[in-house]
């Protein structure tokens, strides 16, 4: 929430069963802002940061399979972000 950048967890990691997001991401800072991952992660993509700085809400439409985007975003690995 602090730049807007998107990040994602693989959850069926088996290190990461039975923790929350703040648990997994402690001590990680955000490539993009070096702010602390734990303080500032939002569930995407119903509420988000946009360039200008506001806080945005959307809930997303079905897209169908001819029309997919690709974007890169940020993994969280255990103790770790990967670009």
């Amino acid at each position: 929430m602090n730049c807007g950048e998107i990040f994602v967890a693989d959850f069926e990691n088996p290190n990461f069963h039975g923790k929350l997001i703040q648990e997994i991401t402690h001590g990680q800072k955000c490539p993009r802002c070096s702010y602390d991952l734990s303080k500032s992660l939002q569930a995407y993509p119903g509420t988000f940061r946009t360039e200008n700085g506001d806080v945005g809400h959307f809930v997303p439409e079905r897209i169908p399979a001819t029309e997919s985007e690709i974007v890169e975003f940020y993994e969280i690995l255990e103790g770790n972000v990967s670009g």
